[in-house]
């Protein structure tokens, strides 16, 4: 079978980016790493919450420069104070409202004959109500459901 290969180079304009896409591109990672370090494209912070505060910085940057931008973290702990600290420094610059809500979100759960009778099960659970009327003022939807815990 034969195998498509991308050979053409058309996104990085810069001369700079361009040398270490190539490089990537013949399978020298390392090499490119080095390049993209010496450019100061690439930057180690070892302090995790020094790293988090530049991270969110660079995140408000882009944000008033009207870009998009994405944070791709390794794990959902580091992801969770990232997205605090983003939030934090936007709240701080007053794109985000300090004040805040957060949710909890209702899984369907399928239940077998074998698992707990209904009762059983609900005893063991926050309490779910459905909501019958539209509420404008909190934008809730018909049949949206809320849970209250005690």
């Amino acid at each position: 079978m034969a195998v498509a290969q991308l050979t053409t180079i058309r996104r990085q304009q810069n001369p700079e980016l361009r040398c270490a896409v190539e490089l990537i591109a013949a399978g020298r990672i390392l090499e490119a790493i080095d390049l993209l370090t010496q450019q100061k494209r690439i930057v180690e912070i070892p302090d995790p919450a020094k790293r988090y505060e530049c991270i969110a910085a660079d995140y408000l940057d882009a944000h008033e420069a009207g870009q998009r931008c994405l944070v791709v973290s390794p794990a959902n702990d580091e992801r969770r104070v990232l997205n605090q600290a983003i939030r934090d420094t936007l709240v701080a610059h007053r794109y985000v409202a300090s004040l805040s809500q957060q949710h909890q979100i209702l899984i369907p759960r399928d239940m077998t004959p074998a698992q707990p009778p209904a009762s059983v099960a609900r005893a063991r659970q926050p309490p779910v109500h459905r909501q019958r009327r539209i509420r404008h003022h909190h934008q809730a939807r018909p049949a949206q459901h809320r849970s209250e815990t005690r």
